[in-house]
């Protein structure tokens, strides 16, 4: 499995990933062999013993590109969903295809919590 790192970049007023990855780690992998996803394709389906820091890339259009969890935190969440962190890579010079920011979809929430958000 090839894989490439990408870098975190927090909010600066606070952390809005509910636990997330990215509230521990200061970079991800992302895998380079997966398909890019669009914005109406069926996504993988996250797994709780996937690694947790393996991502897929959404293209969710124009520049908007999302990074996608292949890890859950476990049945009965909603999610993933972006949190407020971003993510790029220092290997753009060297690969064209990586050369944009990510938004980090590694938000989930209880059913509980989602309700009460949406009101």
């Amino acid at each position: 499995m090839r894989t490439f790192t990408v870098h975190v970049y927090r909010w600066s007023l606070g952390d809005c990933s509910n636990g997330g990855v990215t509230s521990r780690l200061n970079s991800l992998r992302v895998m380079a062999n997966a398909p890019i996803y669009g914005p109406h394709d069926v996504l993988p389906t996250p797994k709780a013993d996937a690694p947790a820091d393996l991502f897929v890339q959404q293209h969710r259009g124009g520049e908007y590109w999302a990074l996608i969890p292949l890890r859950s935190p476990g049945a009965g969440y909603i999610g993933p969903m972006f949190g407020g962190t971003l993510a790029t890579t220092s290997n753009a010079l060297n690969n064209p295809n990586t050369a944009r920011v990510w938004h980090v979809h590694d938000r989930f929430e209880s059913p509980a919590t989602y309700n009460l958000n949406a009101d």
